[in-house]
């Protein structure tokens, strides 16, 4: 038995012995066993790595009583929830190893991704819990005498928090941080693929958290559905697909919802790019996680006196990529995270060829166990094909000639999308002026991806609705409530 095979039947061992307290349903911070369960498949092994609990309406039903209970108190006192969030951090933080064996196990990414997605956990509750509720008070109205007014923020009640599976931990952190601190009670609906580390990092918050603010009910597609359109429910956050947002939309009731629906983030290199030093983060901004990323790099417009260098340098690159399980030693990529979007890439890599693209890297299914695809990268591709008109969300990248940098921003933003995208140069006065004509949320220069939360992220177009991160965000879980008041006089006075 191999080192990865048997450090898998260890760790398969220690989900199934724990399975009914360490993969419970997290109830109002209270462990319930479900009636039901569903596998959990490991992709670097296509076997079972556990079993998740299927919850049904009445653990929502018990969740949403649970913090009517507390309500009155929790929205009382800011300092108090601050503090949790980051008591939160520290709890986290001391089980870093732990629950990175978990989400590596469910999710297949490497040990030391997991590590650093939960680094990330565990800043954005420390930053989250630094940030000013938003509270304006006005002493006069403009021109408006005699009348003051009181504008402050109410928590809605019970958000539902739809996670993905590609970031499982850290969208929940994005989602489950701001909507505490605003005094909400949150319901976690992780991804079916990857529920047990949701779950898991759950329990740990609920041994800091007071009874009734955090719940996390697992489930398959049917069952956010299901939460979605529950009367108790009061605001949704979800981040997820397009046809995923939609059909939420479609059952949310008129609900308030933040929707945060994936990218196709084209980016532009200038002919003036240094490629030879950027290359290696251009390739990771594509490749990152195995291409999972909403914020990827989807598209690369080239122009045509450096095309042959970039595709030459990045397919170098690609073919020395060490691809393997997530616990293996040196590894830079692991799978996708399930079968369905293998299936998925696999159709959208042999429409291209069939096409006419070329895949100077990659392009087929690694001949070993799991499901393992090597970064692919397509040439002589056309716009309209579908590697290059949808999200891969997957080691695909078509690269693209231009002439002129006006076709290269017009085909850029020729697209249903609009999360992200970048421009890569030496000249940065005509980066900055390429990337203020690019229709999308958040541009980069010389650079692709990283968010700080600081400043408001969200997508244009068929990409999203609200924005999350910094004070914006904290409007996003969050209802005005204004108050005015008649001081002297008779307001109607002119």
């Amino acid at each position: 038995m191999d080192y990865w095979t048997g450090l898998f039947h260890r760790w398969r061992d220690v989900f199934m012995s724990f399975q009914n307290d360490r993969f419970s349903l997290l109830v109002g911070g209270d462990s319930v066993v479900a009636n039901n369960s569903f596998a959990v498949i490991n992709p670097a092994t296509e076997e079972e790595v556990g079993y998740a609990p299927a919850a049904s309406l009445e653990h929502v039903d018990k969740s949403v009583l649970a913090y009517e209970e507390v309500r009155e108190t929790w929205t009382k006192d800011i300092a108090y929830r601050r503090k949790l969030l980051q008591n939160c951090a520290r709890k986290i933080e001391a089980q870093t190893d732990s629950i990175a064996e978990i989400l590596s196990s469910e999710h297949g990414k490497p040990l030391h991704k997991s590590k650093l997605e939960i680094s990330g956990v565990v800043k954005w509750f420390m930053d989250t819990s630094l940030l000013a509720i938003p509270d304006t008070v006005n002493d006069k109205l403009p021109n408006v005498p005699n009348v003051s007014s009181k504008i402050t923020r109410k928590p809605y009640g019970v958000v539902a928090a739809i996670t993905p599976w590609n970031f499982p931990l850290m969208m929940m952190a994005w989602k489950v941080a701001p909507a505490l601190l605003m005094g909400n009670g949150v319901i976690v609906k992780p991804s079916p693929f990857t529920p047990l580390s949701s779950l898991y990092i759950g329990k740990i918050m609920s041994e800091v958290l007071p009874r009734g603010t955090l719940s996390v009910l697992t489930g398959d597609n049917r069952f956010s559905h299901e939460l979605c359109s529950h009367a108790r429910i009061k605001k949704i956050s979800l981040t997820g697909s397009i046809e995923t947002g939609k059909s939420i939309y479609n059952s949310s009731g008129l609900k308030d919802l933040t929707l945060e629906l994936g990218g196709n983030d084209p980016a532009i290199i200038l002919p003036d790019a240094d490629i030879e030093s950027c290359i290696e983060e251009i390739f990771w901004a594509a490749f990152s996680n195995c291409g999972q990323i909403c914020t990827g790099i989807k598209r690369l417009y080239i122009h045509e006196s450096m095309f042959e260098r970039t595709a030459n340098l990045l397919r170098e690159y690609a073919n020395n990529v060490k691809i393997g399980g997530a616990f293996e030693s040196n590894i830079e990529m692991g799978p996708i995270n399930n079968a369905q979007q293998l299936y998925r890439i696999e159709s959208m890599v042999f429409d291209a060829v069939e096409s006419g693209g070329i895949c100077i890297s990659g392009g087929r299914r690694l001949d070993r166990k799991g499901y393992f695809y090597p970064p692919t990268i397509i040439t002589n591709i056309r716009d309209d094909s579908r590697v290059v008109n949808e999200e891969q969300f997957g080691p695909v990248l078509p690269l693209l000639t231009y002439t002129s940098l006006d076709n290269a921003v017009i085909r850029a933003n020729n697209s249903n999308y609009g999360l992200g995208g970048s421009v890569w140069g030496r000249d940065v006065s005509l980066a900055e002026r390429i990337a203020e004509k690019l229709e999308c949320g958040t541009a980069w220069i010389n650079m692709h991806g990283p968010i700080w939360g600081a400043a408001p992220f969200g997508g244009w177009k068929l990409s999203g609705i609200g924005e999350e991160h910094g004070e914006q965000g904290l409007y996003e879980y969050s209802q005005a409530h204004v108050v005015y008041k008649k001081t002297t006089g008779d307001f109607y006075e002119q």
